[in-house]
């Protein structure tokens, strides 16, 4: 293989150590890839270079062509992409960085202005209608209610799991605890079992789905007399069970 001397470290290298030039006699560039890798870190690190880089993707040809770009993506190159940034912002230092970053922007008067305007526009409240109008909208919101309610009452909270609904739902056979009624047929609604005005607690637990006939009817009764009232007498010993168990861990309020 022949060699060549590189006219920028004036080192003798292999010819394979040079990128194709067909414009040179020898087909080959003057100066070797570390060079001119060397050479274009340096031009890329320039503000200027940078400058120039985010004016070009500003223009609204270069966007759609790079949404068409990324969308035509073949599948495998999708999911390694998103596999690739899932794990780099599992690192603990990446963590750690975006926290503080998000922290320190959010203080920030231009970002207080630019959210409270993008709040107040026609965009964000079509979004956070369609958003609440939705399956895990209205979970979120019915939890952040419950939550509300259950400090309100000075009862124990615990953190829910982010799925909490659809746990209950494959553990309730999509069907009221109560009176077995599929839940596409009726509305669904969150229940405390030890409910919250007697002292229970917001905590995973402590929940059910039941439809809106027996929640109405439940209202603040004890679990284990309003299953008796139904004739459920395996269900009133689970849950004579459950309110044993929280109220030995200390998660039940006492009522004054």
């Amino acid at each position: 293989m022949s060699t060549k001397r590189c006219s920028k470290c004036g080192l003798l290298k292999q010819s394979d150590e040079f990128h194709s030039d067909s414009r040179k006699k020898d087909g080959k560039r003057s100066n070797c890839r570390d060079c001119q890798n060397l050479q274009m870190r340096g031009i890329y690190s320039t503000p200027k270079y940078k400058a120039s880089r985010r004016e070009l993707f500003q223009r609204p040809e270069v966007k759609q062509a790079e949404k068409e770009r990324r969308e035509n993506r073949p599948l495998e190159v999708k999911q390694r992409e998103l596999q690739r940034k899932r794990e780099y912002r599992q690192q603990p230092e990446v963590k750690q960085r975006s926290k503080e970053y998000n922290k320190t922007r959010s203080q920030t008067p231009e970002y207080k202005e630019r959210r409270r305007q993008f709040e107040l526009s026609p965009q964000h409240k079509l979004y956070k209608k369609q958003y609440h109008a939705s399956e895990r909208g209205k979970a979120v919101l019915t939890k952040v209610k419950a939550r509300r309610r259950a400090r309100k009452l000075g009862c124990y909270t615990e953190r829910l799991p982010r799925n909490y609904r659809r746990t209950l739902i494959v553990r309730q056979r999509d069907r009221c605890i109560y009176c077995s009624v599929r839940f596409k047929e009726a509305t669904v609604h969150l229940d405390h079992i030890f409910p919250l005005f007697l002292g229970g607690p917001d905590m995973f637990k402590n929940l059910q789905l039941i439809c809106q006939s027996c929640n109405s009817k439940k209202q603040s009764k004890h679990p284990v007399d309003f299953a008796v009232s139904k004739g459920l007498a395996e269900l009133a010993d689970r849950h004579r069970k459950l309110v044993q168990w929280m109220s030995d861990k200390g998660y039940i309020r006492p009522i004054p």
